[in-house]
């Protein structure tokens, strides 16, 4: 009779049913088997050192569970997202765990010459193994000391086997209740999405830039097919219908945790900044290359133009001074790059009328080392610059400068 290595009808289904096979498996249920089967020690030794080659692989595979279950529910999404559910994910992360615990199984299986009955699907191994907890058994009347020492080294490996993929079963249970839990709270889910769009942000900093030098080419970009929100982009449809309300983004946020691509974040974000900038290039230019919301951006915008107005009187001077240009971009933007920063500084600066000749990367990168060895001279310049943007900016002074 055919038997399927199959484990369960679905991954959850598996991870139940392996659970539950670690769960009835004891040195009885072990010794019966051996005894049912007439296995010898050459059996024995072989079926050992199999378990100990996958015990060597499912350490490996451990350790790559848990770095994926610790970051999985902290992202709103993966690489992975839409290919595969979470629990495929997780089953696939311990494919040596399964995969010895199919070859285990099957091993202890008694032969059976019964033909099924037609279009009857084959039983599982795992429901019919002499170590299965579903098959009936005796113990034996004698114990381990009674068998060959090969007997007794198969039961250790079996058990460290078990051990660690109860482990790993246990982590994948607990990250598919942390996913449900997460799905269910739209503040959690809304913020991470947020903190997605900022990410992906970094990722368009060059398209950006070239609508810099060619203002038509954002039109170009909101006019195209990976922009409209048709059938092919059914997230990107879903989010333009939402409306600004916080807990309607949050439980579009919610449906579409762990349930788009990166391609979807990226398009909305794209579109956000691009309506949330009404047409002003600068505000859209801003928005992405200093990884920020409307508000910052258009008082980031107003600071430029009035950054003279920044500066105490005797720096108003000569060249735009290198450390309070230092302590500025920071306000603006931790992560931004010096050369990204001066580029958008210098073009708008001038623009603006600013009186002051610019400075260059070397300049703002000498800063940023005397912020590691004169803190003391950062520090009130840092002081005076954010009192004086907190009294130009008191919505988001006060919070940027904390």
């Amino acid at each position: 009779m055919e038997i399927s290595n199959q484990i369960g009808s679905s991954h959850i289904e598996a991870m139940k049913k392996i659970v539950a096979f670690i769960d009835g498996f004891n040195l009885h249920r072990l010794l019966y088997a051996i005894d049912s089967r007439k296995f010898d020690e050459e059996t024995i030794e072989s079926i050992t050192l199999d378990i100990r080659d996958q015990n060597v692989k499912l350490e490996r595979q451990k350790k790559s569970l848990f770095t994926y279950t610790k970051t999985w529910n902290n992202v709103f999404c993966h690489p992975d997202n839409k290919l595969i559910e979470h629990s495929a994910g997780l089953i696939y992360r311990m494919r040596s765990g399964v995969s010895g615990i199919k070859k285990s199984v099957r091993k202890f299986c008694k032969p059976s010459r019964r033909r099924l009955p037609f279009g009857a699907p084959p039983p599982q191994a795992i429901d019919r193994s002499l170590i299965s907890p579903q098959t009936a058994y005796m113990e034996t009347l004698f114990g381990l000391e009674h068998y060959p020492d090969c007997v007794g080294e198969l039961f250790a490996e079996m058990v460290k086997f078990n051990a660690t993929m109860y482990e790993c079963l246990q982590e994948a249970e607990r990250s598919i209740d942390e996913e449900k839990a997460t799905r269910s709270d739209w503040r959690r889910c809304l913020e991470l999405l947020r903190k997605a769009c900022a990410k992906s942000r970094q990722h368009q900093t060059i398209f950006v830039e070239m609508m810099e030098e060619n203002p038509a080419l954002k039109a170009a970009l909101l006019q195209s097919k990976t922009l409209n929100p048709s059938e092919d982009n059914p997230v990107l449809r879903e989010f333009m219908e939402i409306g600004a309300a916080e807990d309607a983004k949050g439980k579009f946020a919610s449906r579409r945790f762990h349930n788009c691509t990166l391609k979807d974040v990226d398009k909305i974000t794209f579109y956000k900044d691009a309506t949330e900038s009404q047409g002003d290039s600068d505000l859209f230019a801003c928005m992405t290359l200093f990884n920020c919301e409307a508000p910052k951006a258009r008082c980031i915008n107003l600071a430029i133009s009035r950054f003279d107005s920044l500066l105490p009187e005797r720096c108003k001077r000569g060249k735009v001074p290198a450390i309070h240009l230092y302590v500025f971009m920071k306000w603006c933007s931790e992560g931004i790059g010096y050369e990204t920063f001066l580029n958008y500084f210098n073009k708008h600066y001038k623009e603006a009328g600013g009186q002051l000749e610019p400075i260059g990367k070397s300049a703002l990168s000498g800063a940023s080392r005397k912020h590691a060895t004169s803190s003391e001279k950062i520090a009130k310049v840092q002081k005076e610059m954010m009192k004086t943007l907190g009294k130009m900016f008191p919505e988001i002074g006060e919070k940027q400068s904390a």
